[in-house]
């Protein structure tokens, strides 16, 4: 069926009504598989729609008549399929595509962007108008269970430390681009790290296609909508939500993606002090600059330097194996007029050759937190140490469910002296339902689609780091043992 939401499941008697005259024409058997044919073509995706449901494939697509479905598959790469749609099934099925996602598909409109009603993005071409190959899709899936930024670290996308930073900068409102090629990881980032938004926070996201999935409460999903005329009358897009965004009084704002004009909006809202994260194509943090303060964007250079830090993200291979990496973490500090030129600073760099990172210096975004916050340089370190424990600790005791770790950071964020209780008398796993009654939460996670997703595990090295943090963290602990809460909910009121 159409529209945005999820088909119903379809319950079926064993005999159905057109055999009841003789039941014994078709056995348990065949009626099963009849009832699966119905369902697969009628609801579901038809040809590919035991790939469409396998969590490990992150493409499908089809290039065109008479050319085999390829798959992207996180483990193995690209994939062909022995699936072939005919002529007129293939196009049929585009045209059935659309019309699921509440879009049109014609000659006159050959080409559509989609998302389909679990929420994950189809491109549809229509016939040959466009494509000499004839209809083609390609459809890139969506996790209905977001990665977290503990599968980045185990995955080595960031290190520890970059991500204990980056938690650190959230909380105190530094607004960040994500930078990267297409499939760099970008958006599984942004995702990630928006758990160290505190909960207390009002929140407003605006996209195009529904990918960002938050667990606070105060949270308002924007979505684009195209015009359904051909005058572009009572279309919705970025500027719009933006500009609606403003008069929402929202703590932070997070955009899907930045591709046009639509930039130069998001620099004014943040130079109004509203922290904004987002997502931009661009291979270099000198990329960005260029792109950002030229046509069409054309931000002003001294704009600029309202945002505080860039990630460029690369997808490459070590020994062999295709992987996501946090290529820099970089500081944007100042206009230097006399030079016309903005100064930049990398916090952390990724090195190719040993497959490490490297934090390269201070960090002027760790000196603004502290002269903001009142800290000394002690209370600053101690800051930043604690949340390497709390990240330690999950990667070491394998909590590493969405659930578990929204549900720790956003309880440490709320009140961080009953989570190192919790973790010094080992009462977290057992308390993790506690955590997740906070009123400003809601962590409502599907335990079957958890289940299925690939959580990977900490290395060799990983697990080496953590113990030593975890060695380190016992003096701390000490403070903290026989010191729990009579109830952990109370306590993070």
């Amino acid at each position: 069926r159409g529209g945005s939401a999820e088909a119903t499941p379809v319950l079926a008697r064993p005999e159905p009504a057109v055999l009841a005259e003789d039941p014994e024409t078709l056995t348990d058997h065949q009626v099963e598989k009849l009832l699966y044919y119905l369902k697969r073509d009628f609801i579901g995706y038809e040809r590919i729609d035991p790939i469409k449901y396998d969590i490990n494939v992150e493409d499908i697509s089809c290039d065109g008549y008479d050319s085999p479905v390829f798959v992207y598959h996180s483990d193995y790469e690209q994939i062909i399929t022995n699936i072939y749609h005919g002529t007129d099934e293939l196009d049929d099925f585009v045209v059935k595509l659309a019309q699921r996602s509440g879009k049109g598909i014609s000659k006159r409109r050959p080409q559509v962007d989609a998302t389909l009603p679990d929420g994950s993005r189809a491109q549809l071409t229509l016939g040959r108008e466009v494509s000499d190959h004839g209809t083609n899709y390609t459809i890139r899936q969506f996790n209905d269970v977001p990665f977290t930024p503990i599968d980045l670290i185990n995955w080595k996308t960031f290190s520890l430390d970059e991500m204990a930073f980056l938690w650190l900068a959230i909380e105190n409102h530094k607004s960040l681009i994500f930078a990267g090629g297409t499939a760099s990881g970008k958006t599984t980032s942004l995702n990630a790290v928006s758990l160290f938004i505190p909960s207390n926070a009002k929140i407003v996201s605006i996209e195009d296609t529904r990918e960002v999935e938050l667990p606070q409460r105060n949270w308002i999903a924007s979505v684009t909508r195209p015009s359904f005329s051909d005058d572009d009358k009572g279309d919705i897009d970025e500027f719009d939500l933006l500009e609606a965004a403003l008069r929402q009084r929202p703590d932070y704002i997070v955009m899907g993606e930045i591709r046009g004009e639509e930039g130069r909006t998001a620099f004014q809202v943040m130079s109004t002090g509203h922290t904004t994260y987002t997502t931009f194509h661009a291979d270099t943090v000198g990329e960005v600059l260029k792109r950002f303060t030229t046509d069409p964007i054309n931000v002003s250079k001294t704009m600029f330097t309202a945002l505080d830090l860039v990630s460029v993200q690369t997808s490459t291979r070590v020994q062999g194996r295709k992987v996501r990496r946090n290529k820099s973490l970089t500081e944007i500090n100042h206009y230097d007029a006399e030079n016309d030129e903005i100064n930049v600073q990398d916090v952390f760099q990724w090195q190719a050759e040993t497959d490490e990172f490297l934090q390269m210096g201070d960090s002027n975004t760790l000196e603004d937190i502290m002269f903001d916050r009142g800290w000394s340089r002690e209370t600053l370190d101690e800051e930043l140490r604690k949340r390497r424990i709390v990240l330690a600790y999950l990667i070491d005791r394998g909590l590493n469910s969405y659930a578990q770790v929204a549900a720790t950071f956003q309880a440490f964020i709320n009140d961080p002296e009953t989570v190192l209780a919790l973790m010094a008398n080992e009462e977290l796993e057992r308390s993790l339902e506690d955590l997740r009654e906070m009123e400003s939460v809601l962590i409502n996670v599907d335990r079957d689609k958890e289940a299925m997703v690939p959580r990977p595990e900490p290395d060799e090295a990983g697990r080496e780091e953590v113990t030593t943090i975890l060695d380190e963290a016992e003096a701390l602990f000490a403070e903290y043992r026989g010191r729990l809460p009579d109830s952990v909910a109370d306590a993070l009121l």
